[in-house]
This record gives C-alpha cells, sequence and structure tokens, in this order.
C-alpha cells in the first residue's frame, strides 16, 4: 500500500459520496510501514542534518496518517463524509511528492533545508484541511524514544568531532 493507491481509493469514495472504512486497514498498513523505515533510518550512515530531515518529513506523514483515520473512523457521525475524502485527495498528493524527497535525499539529489521546507508547508496545507494534529496534541505523542535516539545521534556526532581536532 502506498499514496497512489490511498489516493485512488479516496476519488473512488469520492466519486460514490461515501466512506468505506476498510480503507482504515490500508492506512494501518502504511502507518505501519513508515514505523519501519523511521526506526531503520537510526542504523544508516548518514549525517545529523539528513537524518533529522528525513526523521521530520516520517513523523509528518505519519501524524498526517493518524489524522486522516481518524477522521475516516468517524466521517459518518461527523457527517464527515465524503469531506475527508476530498480533503484526503487535497493532502495525499504532497504525502507522494514528500516521500519521493526523502528518497532523493537519501541519494544526495535534495538538500535537508529543502525537504524541511517542504515537510513545514505540507504540516500547514494539512492543518487548514484538518488533517494534522493541534500542537498539543502533537507534544503529548512524541515518542521518547525516537528522541533518545536522535540526541544519542547528536552526542556521538559532536563527540566524533571534538575527538578529530
Amino acid at each position: 500500500m502506498g499514496y497512489l493507491y490511498l489516493m485512488d481509493s479516496f476519488k473512488e469514495m469520492e466519486k460514490k459520496n461515501e466512506i468505506d472504512k476498510n480503507i482504515i486497514k490500508d492506512i494501518n498498513q502504511t502507518i505501519k510501514k513508515l514505523k519501519k523505515v523511521k526506526s531503520n533510518i537510526y542504523k544508516k550512515k548518514i549525517s545529523l542534518s539528513n537524518r533529522f530531515s528525513i526523521f521530520f518529513g516520517l513523523e509528518t506523514q505519519e501524524k498526517i496518517l493518524h489524522k486522516l483515520r481518524h477522521r475516516v473512523s468517524l466521517a459518518k457521525e461527523a457527517n464527515d463524509n465524503p469531506k475527508v475524502a476530498e480533503d484526503a485527495l487535497i493532502i495525499l498528493p504532497g504525502m507522494f511528492l514528500l516521500e519521493k524527497r526523502i528518497d532523493l535525499l537519501g541519494k544526495g539529489a535534495c538538500k535537508p533545508a529543502s525537504l524541511l521546507n517542504f515537510t513545514t508547508n505540507l504540516q500547514m496545507e494539512a492543518l487548514k484541511y484538518d488533517l494534522y494534529p493541534e500542537q498539543e496534541t502533537k507534544l503529548r505523542k512524541f515518542d521518547n524514544k525516537i528522541f533518545k535516539q536522535i540526541s544519542t545521534g547528536f552526542i556521538e556526532n559532536v563527540e566524533s568531532i571534538m575527538h578529530a581536532k
């Protein structure tokens, strides 16, 4: 499952004017894939700026998918049918492009600052369409394990620079 598949599914739902909750399985599979990719970035030898940019992009995608899943699960009860499909079709192409930019960064064909800027713009757009969690929710759900891994990598990089002098 990927973003193109999700886009096709939401296009069908938009045409039928009804949300199919079976899409939740596909969203869950995509979230699971993102988590696996996110945990693997710490095993790769990449610069701290690239690692942070990639993490930020993956984390953004995951948060959008969680919010999308939540809206789909409540679509009928919240009279969000087919609005959630319309909103998803606005945001999912950006998520597809973000995925491609992350790949390009890994190949050295994209700069970390460019990826960060694109990710931030995607967050703002998703927030406009109620597909990104509010600030308070984001802070509560921050993954302490991931933060520890990032900070450990940062400390190791600083120590290696200090010892190189």
